[in-house]
């Protein structure tokens, strides 16, 4: 006994451990999968998120150095037509205007110095730049972007910005230009809030830096002195310097692995760049991943537990919802005996009050008949209203009993042809004028359109016909020439007429039992004909509505589903 004791404990063990280690691999595999989609998720946020950055200042600098480029294109003009005297003040007039400028010189194509602002200069061929400036300008180039270099009278690194002015025929006359502190270009990052170890900056085509922030301790005043080195400008070469990208792997300048994404400047040969350490993109998958991982060791711990908590609940639940299901079986018979109950209530009642409004409608027309001659006219008009009260609650009741009658009785689905049942209800109603003289056929022109066929219920269909027809003849009765159209359009029947129309803001009481937007003396009738028509219509699953105009017309929408 002792040793199948044992033996049944280590199954159970056993058992356990397989568990166990089920669980940790499924722990393991969904931890794999959500890293490895996580991850690649936040890089693909991490390098939107730098494209967006390099975007904007992109625009940003191309923005201003376009603003800067139409105001020396106004200076160079305003120079052209003045004389050589007046170049320094003009110059010196717009320095004013443009504090961002340290230096300013207008300088000739031979180097000659015409105008500046920054002290004696022999001969412009003297500072740095200004012959591959004027080459270039020369090539065609409107405004040119130099290499950074560090002033004489004040130790700043000036960009320097030369445009070259041109007569009517486009060719070069002289530069107009100055230097600009690397602060300035700077000015349009340096307080994004940028990650720790992050910089951007400006990288010309010939892939020397024009400006960086912050410009990395590795590097110092290299930065401006020589061409940047390493991943960006690897790749530009490789790729032939193409427009806009992003670019992953070791940053000489950083020392680390990076991202780094780039645009072309749209009217310059310039790139924006910025560039993020592997660092920060691991910082931010782990921000978001972290919760994950946590979750999944929380349920790796309650795993078991809940398993079994899970199994309890599931029992109990398992017997609510039989019970609920018994609940909801009794309170559904329930409810259909409630509506067989009610439906022969009203059948009864709506059939055992005819008798007595016949008696009552009877014994009025023999009072009529015999004391209208000896107690006047007021009494055989007393005696008028009580019998027409009885023949409109005969009206009502007969109404209440179709209502009944086409709301349970059962469907028999055949194929209808839909214009055949139109000429017949048309047809009957011609034979009924005479008993309805306020709805003569005779007098309306009916226009019957193309009607599709259907499958519904002949009888309960030609009601909805007869009902709407007969409204339609009854409300344009008063036209002077009443029109009736009946057709089909988009998947609606409909029945158009040119009569009294209704107000739009009552549409909703159409359909209600005993709701009536006319009264009495207007149009005679009960206010059940259009409930028995949406009744019909929704026990085929379609849906009716209406449309109309006081005093022009309305029009009346049904659908029967295939």
């Amino acid at each position: 006994m002792p040793t199948h004791s044992s033996n049944d404990l280590f199954v159970r063990r056993r058992a356990r451990l397989v568990a166990y280690a089920l669980a940790l691999a499924m722990l393991l595999g969904v931890a794999g999968v959500f890293t490895l989609s996580s991850w690649n998720r936040a890089v693909e946020r991490h390098e939107r998120g730098l494209e967006t950055r390099v975007v904007m200042g992109s625009h940003a600098v191309n923005a201003y150095l376009m603003s800067i480029e139409l105001s020396l294109a106004d200076l160079g003009d305003r120079l052209k037509g003045a004389p050589a005297a007046a170049a320094g003040p003009l110059l010196k007039a717009y320095k004013q205007r443009h504090p961002e400028f340290e230096v300013m010189a207008v300088i000739g194509l031979d180097g000659e110095i015409v105008a500046t602002t920054w002290g004696t200069v022999a001969n412009a061929n003297e500072l740095p730049f200004f012959a591959e400036a004027r080459e270039r300008l020369l090539k065609g180039e409107r405004m040119n972007v130099s290499r950074p270099f560090l002033g004489r009278t004040v130790p700043r690194w000036l960009i320097q910005l030369r445009y070259g002015v041109r007569d009517p025929s486009g060719r070069l006359l002289f530069t107009v230009g100055g230097g600009v502190p690397v602060e300035r270009a700077q000015a349009f990052w340096k307080d994004v809030p940028l990650p720790p170890g992050a910089d951007m900056g400006l990288l010309r085509e010939d892939l020397y830096a024009v400006a960086r922030y912050p410009v990395p301790q590795s590097i110092g005043e290299r930065v401006y002195t020589e061409p940047q080195p390493g991943l960006l400008s690897d790749y530009l070469r490789e790729h032939h310097f193409p427009a806009a990208g992003v670019v992953r792997g070791f940053s000489a300048a950083l020392e680390s692995d990076a991202t780094v994404a780039f645009q072309h400047l749209q009217d310059y040969p310039i790139y924006f760049v910025s560039v993020n350490p592997r660092g920060i993109l691991l910082k931010e998958w782990w921000e978001s991943a972290w919760p994950t991982y946590a979750l999944l060791l929380l349920l790796f711990a309650g795993g078991m537990g809940i398993v079994g908590w899970i199994g309890r609940r599931q029992m109990a639940m398992q017997r609510e919802r039989e019970a609920r299901v018994a609940e909801l079986e009794d309170l559904t018979a329930r409810l259909e005996n409630t509506n067989a109950e009610l439906e022969a209530y009203m059948y009864s009642v709506s059939h055992d009050l005819r008798a007595p409004i016949r008696a009552i409608d009877g014994y009025s027309a023999i009072l009529q008949e015999e004391l209208t001659p000896a107690a006047g006219a007021e009494a055989g008009r007393l005696l008028g209203r009580i019998r027409a009260s009885t023949g409109r609650m005969n009206d009502l009741l007969n109404d209440l009993l179709d209502l009944s009658r086409y709301s349970t009785q059962e469907l028999h689905r055949e194929n209808i042809d839909m214009r055949q049942e139109v000429e017949a209800v048309i047809a009957e109603l011609g034979a009924q004028s005479g008993a309805n003289p306020g709805a003569n056929p005779a007098a309306a022109r009916f226009e019957i359109g193309a009607l599709p066929d259907c499958r519904g219920d002949r009888i309960l269909l030609r009601q909805v016909w007869g009902n709407l027809l007969a409204n339609a003849l009854k409300y344009s009765a008063g036209a002077a020439n009443p029109l009736i159209c009946v057709g089909f359009a988009g998947d609606h029947y409909f029945v158009t007429d040119n009569g009294a129309g209704f107000d739009m803001a009552y549409a909703d009481k159409l359909f209600r039992l005993f709701s009536r937007l006319h009264t009495e003396s207007e149009y005679a009738g009960t206010g059940v004909g259009l409930a028995i028509v949406k009744r019909i219509v929704e026990r085929h699953g379609g849906k009716i509505h209406a449309t109309g105009t006081p005093g022009a017309g309305a029009r009346f929408w049904f659908s029967i589903p295939a």
